[in-house]
C-alpha cells in the first residue's frame, strides 16, 4: 500500500524492472511493468502500469562512479491502464545545468471522464476543481475525430510545466544538482 503526501492511496501486487547499457556506458534503456495496480480503491479490476525509456546519465551507473545525475529521457511510453481506459506520456526531456527538466511531453488519456473519475476517486485531484478540468476537457475534445481520447502537448521550461499558454504548476528541482 502507498499513500501519498496528499492522502492519495494506492497498491500493487507485482513489479518487474529491467535495464540494460545502450552504447555508451552512460545510457540504458529502463522497462518497468507494475501489475495488479489498485489507486485507492476507484476501480472494480486492477489495472497495469508500463514505463517504457532510455535514460543518460552524467556518469555510469555503478557502485564506483558516484550517484550518476540524469542528463536526458526518451520516454517511448508511460501508461497507466484499467481495461479501455489509460492515461500515457511520452516525449523527450533534457535537464537544464540548474537540474529542472525541459522539453515536450504529450499526455493522452484514451476515456478521458474515467480518467478524471478515477484520479478524482483516489485523491489525485480535489472534487471541487474536476467540474473545471471537466468543461477544458471536454472544450478541447469535442471538434477532433474521437473525443473520448485526449491528447495534451505539455512543455516543460524554466521550472515550470504547461499546456501550450496555460502553465500548470512548478516542476521539482532533480536530485543532485
Amino acid at each position: 500500500r502507498i499513500v501519498t503526501g496528499t492522502g492519495a492511496t494506492g497498491a500493487f501486487t507485482e513489479a518487474r524492472f529491467a535495464t540494460r547499457l545502450v552504447g555508451a556506458r552512460t545510457a540504458h534503456d529502463i522497462g518497468v511493468e507494475i501489475l495488479g495496480v489498485d489507486i485507492g480503491g476507484a476501480r472494480a479490476e486492477p489495472g497495469i502500469a508500463r514505463l517504457d525509456g532510455t535514460a543518460t546519465f552524467d556518469r555510469p551507473v555503478d557502485r564506483t562512479s558516484g550517484t550518476p545525475r540524469l542528463l536526458t529521457l526518451d520516454l517511448r511510453e508511460a501508461r497507466l491502464a484499467f481495461g479501455n481506459t489509460s492515461l500515457g506520456l511520452d516525449g523527450a526531456i533534457t535537464v537544464s545545468p540548474d537540474g529542472f527538466p525541459e522539453g515536450d511531453l504529450t499526455l493522452t488519456a484514451e476515456n478521458w471522464r474515467e480518467v478524471l473519475r478515477l484520479l478524482t476517486a483516489a485523491g489525485m485531484i480535489h472534487p471541487d476543481v474536476a467540474p473545471t478540468w471537466e468543461r477544458m476537457f471536454t472544450s478541447l475534445t469535442e471538434t477532433t475525430a474521437n473525443p473520448d481520447r485526449l491528447d495534451l502537448p505539455l512543455t516543460l521550461s524554466a521550472g515550470r510545466v504547461s499546456i501550450g499558454p496555460l502553465p500548470l504548476g512548478f516542476l521539482p528541482r532533480l536530485p543532485g544538482y
